[in-house]
Parts: C-alpha cells; sequence; structure tokens
C-alpha cells in the first residue's frame, strides 16, 4: 500500500505534462537559428527533463508535508493522515529531490541553475500560501512557465 501511495503523493499522472512543458522549451530551442536539436547532446536533454521531474515532484511531497494537518481533516485518504509514513520523510524527500533538480540544471549551464533555482524559491513560495490566498496560483504559474525557459536554456548556454 505504500507505493501507490507514494504515486499518488508525487502525482505521477502529471508528469507528462512536466515532460512536455521543458520538450517545448527544447523543441523551440531548436528553431531559434544558432544551434539545430541534433547539436545538443542527449544528456543534456535527459538533465534537463529529468531535473524538471525531480523539482516537480519534490513540489508536491513538499506541498504535502505542508498541508498534513489540513488533510488530516479534509483528504485522510492521504499517506500522511494514513501515517504511511512521517512528515521528516516527506521532507527529507523533497529536499533531496530538489537537491538532485540543482545538480542535474548544473551539468547543463549556470543558467540552467538560476531557471532551477527559480523554479524552486516558487514552490516554497506557493507551498507557503497557497492555503492562505488565492494569490498563490501566481508562484504556481511561474513554476510553469519557468519549465519551458529550463528547456530553452539548452541553447543559450555556451556549456553544451
Amino acid at each position: 500500500m505504500k507505493f501507490p501511495a507514494l504515486l499518488a503523493t508525487a502525482r505521477v499522472a502529471n508528469i507528462p505534462s512536466v515532460v512536455s512543458n521543458v520538450w517545448l522549451g527544447i523543441a523551440v530551442g531548436s528553431l531559434n537559428g544558432n544551434r539545430g536539436f541534433h547539436e545538443i547532446p542527449a544528456t543534456t536533454v535527459l538533465c534537463l527533463i529529468l531535473s524538471g521531474v525531480f523539482v516537480y515532484i519534490a513540489g508536491n511531497f513538499l506541498n504535502d508535508w505542508m498541508d498534513s494537518d489540513w488533510d488530516k481533516q479534509h483528504r485522510p485518504e492521504r499517506a500522511l493522515p494514513r501515517r504511511l509514513f512521517t512528515r521528516n520523510q516527506y521532507a527529507g524527500v523533497a529536499g533531496i529531490l530538489m537537491v538532485l533538480a540543482l545538480f542535474l540544471a548544473w551539468w547543463v549551464s549556470w543558467l540552467s541553475v538560476l531557471i532551477m533555482a527559480a523554479i524552486i524559491i516558487s514552490i516554497c513560495i506557493y507551498t507557503a500560501s497557497h492555503k492562505r490566498t488565492p494569490w498563490s496560483v501566481i508562484p504556481m504559474a511561474i513554476c510553469r512557465a519557468l519549465l519551458p525557459v529550463l528547456g530553452h536554456s539548452a541553447f543559450l548556454s555556451n556549456t553544451t
């Protein structure tokens, strides 16, 4: 029962949209005329896509960590209210995945790291504010909007 709960926390059904967001930036970058897609190493593409997926999953774990008290009343079917995992485990998973996302972005370029850092900051702002204000959709939108920019960073860097 724990593995399905982890998949639910990760919101794996949405991972293809994260991949497609990063891929969009890569595709647009390949059209800009400076370098073609064939000039970008496959490892760069993989690092950017995995970086985006890892930070997305991290954000979901961080969100459930933050909402654990609220979920006890309103979403008791989730893993933390069912005590399948501890809050510390969720925070640890979120932290590890964010570090991995930053590392993978660093593997590509400093620009990619800066974009990933902006995504992580937006995730943290969203997580801290989403139950308190309807304006929290703005940092969430920034997270999604920066995923294609992350993909496009493969073409903006001289290190790939």
